[in-house]
């Protein structure tokens, strides 16, 4: 008996079969690209917006930090603090520093221009540093209250402005105390509106007062 060895048939792909796959495969690898590269744009762009987010609001913790961290001194001396509405110096402790314990002269400043405000920080005699920066502002100034609340564009005030001396029933100028109860930082942007950022100096302690208390004035 005699054995008949089997045919194994077998085809390829045609030219044009291949050509399909070639093609479905292109289409199927540009669409994957297209996706990945609007979601890399997004994350970009997500990523931006959280850095700015996050920076805005480290800029202003640093303006925070700094006010509360404000030290009132002696009338008539040059730590005394002196408050306009763009600037306004001080003596304080840097939280920046690495060695924060020691008090010394600082000052704040805004840089007004246009369509965008800087805020400037400087300790001591060193230079002047950039502590924020904001786009889209028309205007920007630090307001200072005291303690009934009152806004009062510089600290401090003068006094035949500020204090009725005959209705407080003395003859005796009352001294405004050395720092504000807040300083806030007003922003306003070209549409108008106004932002507020309030900052309480932590120290309420009068050198004055202490001083006569000590000597028995009180």
């Amino acid at each position: 008996m005699s054995l008949r060895p089997s045919t194994l048939h077998q085809r390829g792909f045609t030219l044009m079969e291949m050509l399909v796959v070639i093609t479905i495969a292109g289409l199927v690898t540009t669409v994957l690209f297209q996706s990945l590269s609007q979601v890399y744009g997004l994350q970009d762009r997500l990523g931006l917006q959280l850095q700015h987010s996050q920076g805005g609001a480290m800029q202003l913790d640093w303006y925070r930090q700094i006010v509360q961290q404000l030290q009132p001194d002696v009338p008539d001396s040059a730590g005394r603090l002196r408050g306009q509405s763009r600037e306004m110096s001080a003596l304080g402790l840097d939280p920046l520093s690495s060695q924060p314990g020691q008090p010394q002269l600082m000052k704040l400043r805004l840089d007004v221009g246009r369509k965008r405000v800087r805020l400037l920080w400087r300790a001591g005699e060193g230079r002047e540093v950039p502590l924020g920066e904001w786009e889209g502002l028309s205007d920007a100034e630090f307001v200072y209250l005291d303690e009934q609340g009152v806004r009062h564009s510089r600290w401090p005030e003068p006094l035949d402005t500020t204090l009725n001396f005959a209705a407080a029933g003395t003859t005796r100028p009352r001294v405004q105390p050395a720092l504000p109860a807040v300083v806030m930082l007003h922003l306003r942007d070209l549409a108008g509106a106004d932002e507020w950022i309030s900052a309480v100096p932590r120290s309420r302690f009068e050198p004055s007062r202490l001083k006569q208390g000590v000597g028995g004035v009180l």
